[in-house]
Protein backbone atom coordinates (compact mmCIF):
# COMPACT_ATOMS: atom_id res chain seq x y z
CA UNK A 1 0.00 0.00 0.00
CA UNK A 2 1.47 3.58 -0.65
CA UNK A 3 -0.35 6.59 1.71
CA UNK A 4 0.19 10.58 0.91
CA UNK A 5 3.00 12.04 2.95
CA UNK A 6 3.01 15.62 2.26
CA UNK A 7 3.30 18.75 -0.26
CA UNK A 8 6.12 21.15 -1.20
CA UNK A 9 6.92 23.30 -2.85
CA UNK A 10 5.73 26.57 -1.87
CA UNK A 11 6.70 28.16 1.37
CA UNK A 12 5.78 31.19 3.74
CA UNK A 13 9.25 31.81 5.26
CA UNK A 14 10.00 33.52 8.22
CA UNK A 15 12.68 32.76 10.25
CA UNK A 16 16.00 34.58 11.55
CA UNK A 17 19.53 34.44 9.59
CA UNK A 18 23.18 35.20 10.88
CA UNK A 19 26.50 34.39 9.26
CA UNK A 20 29.81 35.93 8.73
CA UNK A 21 29.45 37.20 4.86
CA UNK A 22 26.78 36.98 2.22
CA UNK A 23 24.01 37.38 4.04
CA UNK A 24 21.98 37.06 0.57
CA UNK A 25 24.34 33.79 0.15
CA UNK A 26 22.16 32.50 3.66
CA UNK A 27 18.92 33.43 2.85
CA UNK A 28 18.63 32.16 -0.74
CA UNK A 29 20.03 28.45 0.82
CA UNK A 30 17.66 28.78 2.98
CA UNK A 31 14.58 29.24 0.91
CA UNK A 32 15.91 27.35 -2.28
CA UNK A 33 18.58 24.71 -0.97
CA UNK A 34 16.95 23.37 2.17
CA UNK A 35 12.99 21.90 1.93
CA UNK A 36 13.12 18.19 2.26
CA UNK A 37 8.69 18.55 1.25
CA UNK A 38 6.72 16.68 -1.56
CA UNK A 39 3.49 16.17 -3.27
CA UNK A 40 4.01 12.45 -2.71
CA UNK A 41 3.84 9.07 -0.90
CA UNK A 42 5.87 6.84 0.25
CA UNK A 43 6.80 4.55 -2.58
CA UNK A 44 8.41 2.28 0.27
CA UNK A 45 4.60 1.57 1.13
CA UNK A 46 3.82 0.26 -1.82
CA UNK A 47 6.74 -2.10 -2.20
CA UNK A 48 6.51 -3.33 1.36
CA UNK A 49 2.63 -4.61 0.33
CA UNK A 50 3.81 -5.86 -2.81
CA UNK A 51 1.56 -3.69 -4.22
CA UNK A 52 2.51 -2.92 -8.49
CA UNK A 53 0.65 0.32 -8.40
CA UNK A 54 -0.49 2.83 -5.55
CA UNK A 55 -5.01 2.50 -5.90
CA UNK A 56 -5.27 0.63 -2.66
CA UNK A 57 -4.68 3.91 -0.83
CA UNK A 58 -4.58 6.60 -3.50
CA UNK A 59 -7.04 8.64 -6.22
CA UNK A 60 -4.08 8.47 -8.65
CA UNK A 61 -2.26 4.91 -9.39
CA UNK A 62 0.97 6.27 -9.54
CA UNK A 63 0.28 7.82 -6.19
CA UNK A 64 0.30 11.01 -4.16
CA UNK A 65 -2.18 13.65 -3.84
CA UNK A 66 -5.36 12.66 -2.22
CA UNK A 67 -6.25 9.68 -0.05
CA UNK A 68 -8.98 7.19 -0.48
CA UNK A 69 -10.94 5.07 1.98
CA UNK A 70 -7.66 2.68 1.92
CA UNK A 71 -5.81 5.29 2.54
CA UNK A 72 -7.58 6.92 5.62
CA UNK A 73 -7.62 3.05 7.23
CA UNK A 74 -4.06 3.21 6.56
CA UNK A 75 -2.84 6.18 8.58
CA UNK A 76 -4.91 5.77 11.41
CA UNK A 77 -4.41 1.94 12.10
CA UNK A 78 -1.43 0.99 10.42
CA UNK A 79 0.85 3.49 10.49
CA UNK A 80 0.18 5.74 13.83
CA UNK A 81 1.90 4.11 16.72
CA UNK A 82 -1.02 4.75 19.02
CA UNK A 83 -3.81 3.97 16.36
CA UNK A 84 -7.29 5.36 16.45
CA UNK A 85 -10.70 3.33 16.19
CA UNK A 86 -12.52 6.39 16.02
CA UNK A 87 -14.46 6.78 12.49
CA UNK A 88 -13.18 9.17 10.37
CA UNK A 89 -14.15 10.28 7.11
CA UNK A 90 -12.58 12.64 4.38
CA UNK A 91 -15.61 12.74 1.99
CA UNK A 92 -18.14 15.88 2.43
CA UNK A 93 -20.82 15.05 0.17
CA UNK A 94 -21.89 11.76 -1.89
CA UNK A 95 -19.19 11.33 -3.85
CA UNK A 96 -17.14 14.62 -3.15
CA UNK A 97 -13.75 14.16 -0.97
CA UNK A 98 -11.70 16.88 0.35
CA UNK A 99 -7.71 16.46 1.72
CA UNK A 100 -5.62 18.78 2.95
CA UNK A 101 -1.95 18.84 3.85
CA UNK A 102 0.42 21.15 5.85
CA UNK A 103 3.62 21.55 6.85
CA UNK A 104 6.13 23.24 8.74
CA UNK A 105 10.33 23.04 9.48
CA UNK A 106 12.60 24.13 11.45
CA UNK A 107 16.29 23.86 10.13
CA UNK A 108 20.32 24.53 10.45
CA UNK A 109 22.52 25.12 7.79
CA UNK A 110 25.80 25.40 7.82
CA UNK A 111 28.61 25.15 4.57
CA UNK A 112 32.28 24.95 4.61
CA UNK A 113 34.99 25.32 2.27
CA UNK A 114 38.50 23.83 2.59
CA UNK A 115 40.59 26.53 0.27
CA UNK A 116 43.73 25.14 -1.38
CA UNK A 117 47.20 24.70 0.38
CA UNK A 118 48.81 26.74 -1.60
CA UNK A 119 45.50 29.46 -2.00
CA UNK A 120 47.46 32.32 -0.27
CA UNK A 121 50.50 31.79 -2.23
CA UNK A 122 48.56 32.32 -5.31
CA UNK A 123 47.76 35.85 -4.48
CA UNK A 124 44.23 35.11 -3.26
CA UNK A 125 42.76 36.41 0.13
CA UNK A 126 41.20 33.46 1.91
CA UNK A 127 37.73 34.59 2.57
CA UNK A 128 35.33 33.53 5.05
CA UNK A 129 35.53 29.26 5.00
CA UNK A 130 31.81 29.01 7.27
CA UNK A 131 28.21 30.46 6.31
CA UNK A 132 25.73 29.57 8.58
CA UNK A 133 21.60 29.94 8.83
CA UNK A 134 18.83 28.68 10.67
CA UNK A 135 15.04 29.77 10.94
CA UNK A 136 11.41 28.51 10.88
CA UNK A 137 9.35 27.83 7.52
CA UNK A 138 5.82 27.61 6.81
CA UNK A 139 5.72 25.65 3.16
CA UNK A 140 2.59 24.52 1.84
CA UNK A 141 -1.33 24.21 2.64
CA UNK A 142 -3.17 22.40 -0.56
CA UNK A 143 -6.30 21.58 -0.55
CA UNK A 144 -7.41 18.58 -2.86
CA UNK A 145 -10.87 17.55 -4.52
CA UNK A 146 -12.22 14.73 -5.55
CA UNK A 147 -15.71 13.89 -7.73
CA UNK A 148 -16.78 10.32 -7.69
CA UNK A 149 -18.64 10.67 -11.57
CA UNK A 150 -19.42 6.97 -11.69
CA UNK A 151 -18.10 3.55 -10.31
CA UNK A 152 -15.06 4.32 -13.43
CA UNK A 153 -14.63 7.53 -13.50
CA UNK A 154 -13.15 10.63 -11.30
CA UNK A 155 -12.26 14.04 -11.36
CA UNK A 156 -9.34 15.59 -9.11
CA UNK A 157 -8.30 19.28 -8.61
CA UNK A 158 -5.79 20.68 -6.21
CA UNK A 159 -4.99 24.33 -5.16
CA UNK A 160 -2.71 25.86 -2.74
CA UNK A 161 -3.35 29.29 -0.68
CA UNK A 162 0.29 29.79 -0.44
CA UNK A 163 2.20 30.86 -3.31
CA UNK A 164 5.95 31.00 -3.88
CA UNK A 165 8.28 32.01 -6.81
CA UNK A 166 10.09 28.81 -6.12
CA UNK A 167 7.60 26.56 -7.61
CA UNK A 168 6.02 26.62 -10.95
CA UNK A 169 2.65 25.76 -10.13
CA UNK A 170 -0.06 26.31 -7.61
CA UNK A 171 -2.70 24.03 -9.20
CA UNK A 172 -3.26 20.74 -10.87
CA UNK A 173 -6.78 19.63 -11.95
CA UNK A 174 -7.34 16.02 -14.06
CA UNK A 175 -9.74 13.58 -15.23
CA UNK A 176 -9.51 9.66 -14.82
CA UNK A 177 -11.41 7.25 -16.58
CA UNK A 178 -10.76 3.54 -15.62
CA UNK A 179 -12.12 1.96 -18.80
CA UNK A 180 -11.03 -1.13 -17.69
CA UNK A 181 -12.72 -1.65 -13.95
CA UNK A 182 -13.26 -3.96 -11.60
CA UNK A 183 -16.97 -2.68 -11.47
CA UNK A 184 -17.47 -3.69 -15.12
CA UNK A 185 -18.67 -0.39 -16.06
CA UNK A 186 -17.03 0.31 -19.46
CA UNK A 187 -15.09 -3.56 -18.93
CA UNK A 188 -14.70 -5.97 -16.71
CA UNK A 189 -11.27 -6.34 -14.84
CA UNK A 190 -9.86 -9.73 -15.27
CA UNK A 191 -6.94 -11.69 -14.13
CA UNK A 192 -4.48 -10.60 -17.80
CA UNK A 193 -5.31 -7.02 -17.59
CA UNK A 194 -6.68 -5.32 -13.77
CA UNK A 195 -6.98 -2.06 -14.35
CA UNK A 196 -6.71 0.39 -17.19
CA UNK A 197 -7.13 3.94 -16.77
CA UNK A 198 -6.73 7.39 -19.25
CA UNK A 199 -5.58 10.49 -17.47
CA UNK A 200 -6.20 13.96 -19.35
CA UNK A 201 -5.55 17.00 -17.39
CA UNK A 202 -2.85 19.10 -15.39
CA UNK A 203 -0.51 16.04 -13.52
CA UNK A 204 3.03 15.09 -12.40
CA UNK A 205 3.98 12.64 -15.08
CA UNK A 206 5.15 8.66 -14.42
CA UNK A 207 8.68 8.42 -13.92
CA UNK A 208 11.03 6.72 -11.71
CA UNK A 209 10.84 6.47 -7.90
CA UNK A 210 9.09 9.64 -6.47
CA UNK A 211 11.43 9.78 -3.37
CA UNK A 212 9.21 11.81 -0.71
CA UNK A 213 12.30 14.49 -0.88
CA UNK A 214 12.35 16.78 -4.19
CA UNK A 215 15.66 17.56 -2.49
CA UNK A 216 16.99 14.16 -3.55
CA UNK A 217 18.79 14.52 -6.77
CA UNK A 218 17.09 12.00 -8.83
CA UNK A 219 14.22 14.51 -8.75
CA UNK A 220 14.71 18.49 -8.42
CA UNK A 221 17.56 18.53 -6.27
CA UNK A 222 19.32 21.77 -4.82
CA UNK A 223 19.75 25.10 -6.93
CA UNK A 224 22.46 27.33 -7.17
CA UNK A 225 22.49 28.84 -3.74
CA UNK A 226 24.21 25.80 -3.24
CA UNK A 227 28.25 26.11 -3.09
CA UNK A 228 28.33 22.97 -5.20
CA UNK A 229 25.59 24.91 -8.12
CA UNK A 230 22.58 23.56 -9.28
CA UNK A 231 21.87 19.72 -8.65
CA UNK A 232 18.94 17.36 -9.45
CA UNK A 233 16.54 16.84 -12.03
CA UNK A 234 13.17 19.23 -13.19
CA UNK A 235 11.06 17.18 -11.30
CA UNK A 236 10.32 19.70 -8.73
CA UNK A 237 8.08 19.61 -6.14
CA UNK A 238 5.25 21.68 -8.30
CA UNK A 239 5.69 20.79 -11.36
CA UNK A 240 3.15 19.65 -13.65
CA UNK A 241 2.72 18.77 -17.10
CA UNK A 242 -0.49 18.82 -19.70
CA UNK A 243 -1.52 16.45 -21.56
CA UNK A 244 -2.48 12.61 -21.38
CA UNK A 245 -1.17 9.30 -19.33
CA UNK A 246 -2.60 5.62 -20.85
CA UNK A 247 -2.01 3.61 -17.72
CA UNK A 248 -2.35 -0.66 -17.78
CA UNK A 249 -2.20 -3.23 -14.88
CA UNK A 250 -1.31 -6.37 -16.36
CA UNK A 251 -1.30 -9.93 -14.44
CA UNK A 252 -1.14 -8.35 -10.72
CA UNK A 253 2.83 -7.99 -11.37
CA UNK A 254 3.53 -5.37 -14.50
CA UNK A 255 2.64 -1.83 -14.23
CA UNK A 256 3.27 0.08 -17.57
CA UNK A 257 2.05 4.17 -18.59
CA UNK A 258 2.62 5.88 -21.19
CA UNK A 259 2.69 9.85 -21.19
CA UNK A 260 1.93 12.38 -24.23
CA UNK A 261 2.62 16.06 -23.06
CA UNK A 262 3.61 19.65 -23.85
CA UNK A 263 6.87 19.04 -22.60
CA UNK A 264 7.47 21.77 -19.56
CA UNK A 265 10.44 20.94 -18.25
CA UNK A 266 11.88 23.99 -19.24
CA UNK A 267 9.33 25.83 -17.01
CA UNK A 268 8.18 28.34 -19.47
CA UNK A 269 5.56 29.42 -21.70
CA UNK A 270 6.88 29.78 -25.00
CA UNK A 271 10.14 31.66 -24.38
CA UNK A 272 13.61 30.62 -26.59
CA UNK A 273 14.20 27.11 -25.06
CA UNK A 274 11.32 26.64 -22.96
CA UNK A 275 8.07 24.24 -23.94
CA UNK A 276 4.71 25.90 -24.99
CA UNK A 277 1.32 25.59 -23.79
CA UNK A 278 -0.10 26.36 -27.11
CA UNK A 279 1.98 24.60 -30.01
CA UNK A 280 2.73 26.67 -33.20
CA UNK A 281 2.55 23.41 -34.82
CA UNK A 282 -0.25 20.49 -33.26
CA UNK A 283 1.44 17.46 -33.77
CA UNK A 284 4.53 18.43 -32.18
CA UNK A 285 7.26 18.39 -30.82
CA UNK A 286 5.52 16.75 -27.80
CA UNK A 287 7.50 14.95 -24.47
CA UNK A 288 6.38 11.34 -24.52
CA UNK A 289 7.32 9.66 -21.18
CA UNK A 290 7.59 6.01 -20.70
CA UNK A 291 7.60 3.94 -17.17
CA UNK A 292 7.22 0.07 -16.76
CA UNK A 293 7.75 -1.77 -13.20
CA UNK A 294 7.41 -5.39 -12.82
CA UNK A 295 6.99 -7.03 -8.88
CA UNK A 296 7.06 -10.43 -7.29
CA UNK A 297 4.01 -9.19 -5.24
CA UNK A 298 3.79 -10.37 -1.40
CA UNK A 299 5.97 -13.43 -0.74
CA UNK A 300 6.50 -15.56 2.46
CA UNK A 301 3.66 -13.82 4.14
CA UNK A 302 4.31 -10.63 3.44
CA UNK A 303 8.05 -10.65 4.86
CA UNK A 304 9.60 -10.54 0.86
CA UNK A 305 8.64 -8.68 -2.55
CA UNK A 306 10.84 -6.56 -5.08
CA UNK A 307 10.39 -4.72 -7.91
CA UNK A 308 12.53 -3.56 -10.90
CA UNK A 309 11.53 -1.16 -13.79
CA UNK A 310 12.68 1.66 -15.65
CA UNK A 311 11.81 4.71 -17.06
CA UNK A 312 12.26 7.16 -20.09
CA UNK A 313 11.84 10.54 -21.12
CA UNK A 314 12.12 12.45 -24.46
CA UNK A 315 11.57 15.84 -25.62
CA UNK A 316 12.49 17.65 -28.43
CA UNK A 317 12.95 21.14 -27.62
CA UNK A 318 12.49 24.39 -30.13
CA UNK A 319 14.15 27.63 -30.78
CA UNK A 320 17.16 27.05 -28.58
CA UNK A 321 20.00 29.40 -28.27
CA UNK A 322 23.36 27.01 -27.31
CA UNK A 323 26.30 28.53 -26.55
CA UNK A 324 28.78 29.61 -29.90
CA UNK A 325 25.87 29.40 -31.77
CA UNK A 326 24.03 32.18 -33.62
CA UNK A 327 20.84 30.40 -34.87
CA UNK A 328 17.72 31.02 -33.09
CA UNK A 329 15.61 28.11 -34.57
CA UNK A 330 18.16 25.10 -33.19
CA UNK A 331 16.84 22.29 -32.06
CA UNK A 332 17.76 19.68 -28.93
CA UNK A 333 16.71 16.18 -27.89
CA UNK A 334 16.36 16.19 -23.93
CA UNK A 335 16.55 12.42 -23.01
CA UNK A 336 16.64 11.33 -19.46
CA UNK A 337 16.68 7.10 -19.13
CA UNK A 338 16.63 5.81 -15.51
CA UNK A 339 16.31 2.25 -13.70
CA UNK A 340 15.06 1.75 -10.66
CA UNK A 341 13.67 -0.82 -8.34
CA UNK A 342 13.15 -2.20 -4.85
CA UNK A 343 13.83 -4.79 -2.18
CA UNK A 344 11.59 -5.29 1.06
CA UNK A 345 13.03 -7.88 3.81
CA UNK A 346 10.98 -8.24 7.09
CA UNK A 347 11.47 -4.80 8.39
CA UNK A 348 13.60 -3.34 5.89
CA UNK A 349 13.15 -1.62 2.47
CA UNK A 350 15.70 -0.73 0.20
CA UNK A 351 15.09 1.95 -3.09
CA UNK A 352 17.31 2.55 -5.84
CA UNK A 353 17.83 4.97 -8.99
CA UNK A 354 19.90 5.68 -11.55
CA UNK A 355 19.51 8.57 -14.12
CA UNK A 356 21.57 9.27 -17.22
CA UNK A 357 20.53 12.48 -19.16
CA UNK A 358 20.78 14.51 -21.79
CA UNK A 359 20.70 18.47 -22.12
CA UNK A 360 18.51 18.24 -18.68
CA UNK A 361 17.00 21.57 -17.78
CA UNK A 362 17.69 23.41 -14.62
CA UNK A 363 13.89 24.98 -13.16
CA UNK A 364 15.24 27.38 -10.85
CA UNK A 365 18.40 28.67 -12.04
CA UNK A 366 17.48 28.41 -15.77
CA UNK A 367 19.78 26.87 -18.40
CA UNK A 368 20.78 22.95 -19.75
CA UNK A 369 23.48 20.60 -18.43
CA UNK A 370 24.27 18.59 -21.78
CA UNK A 371 24.99 15.16 -19.20
CA UNK A 372 23.73 14.35 -15.98
CA UNK A 373 24.26 11.48 -13.81
CA UNK A 374 22.45 11.17 -10.35
CA UNK A 375 21.81 8.05 -7.90
CA UNK A 376 20.02 8.17 -4.95
CA UNK A 377 19.77 4.66 -2.82
CA UNK A 378 17.67 4.86 0.07
CA UNK A 379 17.32 2.16 2.87
CA UNK A 380 14.90 2.07 5.79
CA UNK A 381 13.69 -0.21 8.76
CA UNK A 382 10.81 -0.08 10.97
CA UNK A 383 12.25 0.12 14.21
CA UNK A 384 8.75 0.35 16.46
CA UNK A 385 5.60 0.77 14.72
CA UNK A 386 4.65 4.41 13.81
CA UNK A 387 8.67 4.95 13.91
CA UNK A 388 10.95 4.49 10.98
CA UNK A 389 15.05 5.05 10.95
CA UNK A 390 16.05 6.04 7.45
CA UNK A 391 19.66 6.02 5.70
CA UNK A 392 19.97 7.60 2.38
CA UNK A 393 23.14 7.65 0.10
CA UNK A 394 23.26 9.75 -3.24
CA UNK A 395 25.53 10.95 -5.76
CA UNK A 396 25.17 13.92 -8.84
CA UNK A 397 27.62 15.41 -11.46
CA UNK A 398 26.44 17.55 -14.39
CA UNK A 399 28.60 18.78 -17.45
CA UNK A 400 27.61 21.64 -19.71
CA UNK A 401 28.83 23.13 -22.89
CA UNK A 402 29.81 26.25 -21.21
CA UNK A 403 32.52 24.45 -19.04
CA UNK A 404 30.92 24.86 -15.88
CA UNK A 405 29.97 21.73 -13.73
CA UNK A 406 28.79 20.49 -10.72
CA UNK A 407 30.14 17.61 -9.25
CA UNK A 408 28.95 16.08 -5.34
CA UNK A 409 30.68 13.32 -4.62
CA UNK A 410 28.53 12.33 -2.09
CA UNK A 411 25.21 13.25 0.47
CA UNK A 412 24.07 11.08 3.50
CA UNK A 413 21.06 11.49 4.87
CA UNK A 414 19.80 9.91 8.46
CA UNK A 415 16.53 10.68 9.98
CA UNK A 416 13.38 9.38 11.45
CA UNK A 417 9.82 9.03 10.53
CA UNK A 418 7.88 9.04 13.50
CA UNK A 419 4.00 9.16 12.74
CA UNK A 420 2.56 8.93 16.71
CA UNK A 421 -0.77 9.25 16.00
CA UNK A 422 -2.96 9.28 12.77
CA UNK A 423 -2.55 12.11 10.41
CA UNK A 424 0.77 13.58 11.89
CA UNK A 425 4.21 12.86 10.90
CA UNK A 426 7.25 14.39 12.71
CA UNK A 427 10.47 14.04 11.10
CA UNK A 428 13.83 15.10 12.39
CA UNK A 429 16.96 14.33 9.73
CA UNK A 430 20.56 15.70 9.41
CA UNK A 431 22.61 15.58 6.21
CA UNK A 432 25.98 15.99 5.04
CA UNK A 433 27.36 16.75 1.33
CA UNK A 434 30.70 16.69 -0.08
CA UNK A 435 32.01 17.66 -3.62
CA UNK A 436 34.08 20.23 -4.96
CA UNK A 437 33.35 23.26 -6.94
CA UNK A 438 34.95 26.49 -8.02
CA UNK A 439 35.43 29.58 -6.27
CA UNK A 440 33.09 32.21 -7.06
CA UNK A 441 35.33 34.75 -9.80
CA UNK A 442 38.13 32.22 -10.09
CA UNK A 443 38.88 28.79 -11.38
CA UNK A 444 40.86 27.46 -8.75
CA UNK A 445 39.10 24.68 -7.50
CA UNK A 446 38.65 23.75 -4.04
CA UNK A 447 39.86 21.16 -1.85
CA UNK A 448 37.12 19.96 -0.19
CA UNK A 449 33.46 21.55 0.37
CA UNK A 450 30.58 20.25 2.72
CA UNK A 451 27.29 21.17 3.79
CA UNK A 452 25.58 19.90 6.39
CA UNK A 453 21.72 20.12 7.58
CA UNK A 454 19.82 19.62 10.55
CA UNK A 455 15.93 19.89 10.68
CA UNK A 456 12.69 18.84 12.15
CA UNK A 457 9.36 18.88 10.51
CA UNK A 458 6.08 18.94 10.86
CA UNK A 459 3.25 17.81 9.18
CA UNK A 460 -0.41 17.28 9.12
CA UNK A 461 -2.60 15.72 6.91
CA UNK A 462 -5.91 14.09 6.08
Amino acid sequence: MSIFVGPTGSMKPTFFCTMKSNRVFCLAAVLLLLVPVTVFALPRFALMGGDIDCRGCHLDPTGGRLRTDGGDHFAAKVLAMWPSHSPFSADIGKGIRIGVDWRSQFLYFGDHITFPSNYAALGHTRGDTMNRASGALEMALPIYFSAQLSDAVQAFAKVDPILSPITSNSWEAYAIVHFVHSSGEFLQSGSVVGDAYLKVGAFYPAFGIRFDDHTVYTRGGNAAASGFGAAGLFWQPDYKDEGAELGVELFDHAFVTADLLNGNEGAGFGAPGQSQVFKDNPFGPYAVSLRGIVSTGPLLDRQLSAEIGGSLYLHTVQNIQRQGSSAADSTAQTMLAAIHGGLHVGSVAILAEADLGHYIYHIVTGGYSDTVHALAIEGTVNIVKGLTGLLRFETYSDGSHDSTETNITSRFTVGFQWFPVRYLEVRPEFRIARGTTTIPGDAIQTEGHTETTALIQTHIFF
